[in-house]
């Protein structure tokens, strides 16, 4: 990997980084009783009930 790719990879995964801390961060304001947890792959949305929740419901049409 020459200095510009290692660059660019690594300007990307801090991008990366910065857009899952902020949608934790609005999922947790938006969703007080649920328990969301950042990982290095996305975030996780821990409750009970959460694929009743309308405010998520998008979310699952957006994955099948």
């Amino acid at each position: 990997m020459t200095a510009l790719e290692a660059r660019a990879q690594a300007i990307a995964e801090a991008r990366r980084d910065a857009a899952i801390a902020k949608l934790a961060d609005r999922l947790r304001a938006a969703l007080p009783g649920v328990r969301v947890e950042q990982r290095d792959d996305g975030v996780t949305l821990i409750g009970r009930r959460l694929s009743r929740d309308p405010r998520l419901t998008w979310i699952g049409s957006l994955m099948r």
